[in-house]
């Protein structure tokens, strides 16, 4: 049964919102366990006690943590978390893609925008599993999609960086081939010996890349804006999709 965290301090808004869900999750097959919340502190601490959850609800402005800082720190445990916000602006529009929020929602919230987050929700769960295939003149090499960060040259071949595998994965194969073989619409060339998968991106800062797992790259000078740019698009398209792979 999927698990979701709803995060909300105001008392008037966290009884719309629970008579609204109540309703709502009626309307679909799958059925769903739902948490509540008064701080995004008391979601914190539920979740370092193992508590798991497959989507977080957050309102944005809550008293002490806000429903940004906690969805970083939430993240760090349970990468694989959908999260929508619930806010009376748009102004942090931008903070919930860099989470890669499955929705935004504007208060008051409505029967239609609830619909829309729970087809968003059960449509990700839901997803067939992608993968990254590279073909060389005598092997192919196949990689779950969600799982490569990125794909670095190295000694006339690539390594490809899997996601809690220490170790990369090596193909004797040129960048540029390998390159020819990726989809645009999930990778990124940051410099001339790298490419990543934007999924991998945090966040990126004048010519700065800084990852998920804490490292960092320089953004080739030719490229900055290019960079910017595409990340910015694929941020916006993956986010109107509620899919970030």
């Amino acid at each position: 049964m999927p698990q979701i965290a709803v995060c909300e301090d105001d008392k008037t808004d966290l009884c719309l919102l629970q008579n609204t869900l109540e309703y709502i999750r009626q309307e679909f097959p799958v059925q769903t366990n739902i948490d509540y919340y008064p701080s995004g502190e008391a979601l914190m601490e539920a979740v370092r006690q193992n508590v798991r959850y497959d989507l977080l609800l957050l309102d944005i402005y809550l008293t002490g943590m806000s429903g940004i800082e906690t969805a970083r720190c939430i993240r760090n445990i349970l990468p694989e978390v959908q999260i929508a916000f619930l806010t009376s602006a748009r102004e942090y529009a931008l903070d919930a893609f860099d989470l890669y929020s499955v929705h935004y929602l504007i208060k008051p919230v409505n029967n239609d925008s609830l619909r829309e987050l729970f087809r968003r929700f059960f449509r990700h769960l839901h997803r067939p599993e992608k993968y990254l295939e590279i073909h060389s003149d005598s092997k192919n090499y196949t990689f779950p999609l969600e799982q490569v960060q990125k794909i670095q040259s190295n000694n006339k071949g690539v390594d490809i960086y899997l996601k809690n595998i220490p170790k990369p994965q090596r193909i004797p194969l040129p960048l540029i081939r390998v390159e020819e073989q990726l989809n645009p619409e999930y990778f990124l060339k940051i410099s001339r010996g790298l490419i990543v998968h934007m999924s991998y991106i945090l966040y990126i800062d004048k010519n700065v890349c800084k990852f998920r797992d804490g490292t960092s790259a320089l953004i080739s000078r030719g490229e900055k804006v290019s960079v910017r740019k595409k990340y910015n698009d694929y941020l916006f398209a993956h986010s109107r999709k509620g899919d970030y792979l």
